[in-house]
């Protein structure tokens, strides 16, 4: 006898799961900080590149030469690079 107010049984890998469960039994995906993949960008050689700080707003009282000097990229500090290798899990 079959009863129409229970959900239909699968079997996947040898257990029985309703389906609404199915999508759960498959492993989660790694997500990647959202934010650390728009900041860091990794490199050819394994490193992490990021973007100088100090240069979006208050610019008329820091000098020529430090505008300068802040336009380019920079590395990772090699003490940072494994809390952005946790945060980028997808990137390595």
């Amino acid at each position: 006898r079959t009863d129409t107010k229970t959900s239909p049984v699968i079997s996947l890998a040898g257990s029985l799961l309703p389906t609404k469960f199915r999508s759960q039994t498959v492993s989660n995906k790694q997500k990647s900080v959202s934010g650390a993949a728009k900041r860091f960008k990794r490199t050819g050689s394994g490193g992490y590149k990021r973007k100088s700080s100090h240069m979006r707003h208050i610019l008329t009282k820091k000098s020529t030469k430090r505008k300068r000097q802040l336009r380019g990229g920079d590395m990772v500090h090699q003490n940072d690079v494994v809390l952005i290798k946790r945060m980028l899990p997808n990137l390595r």
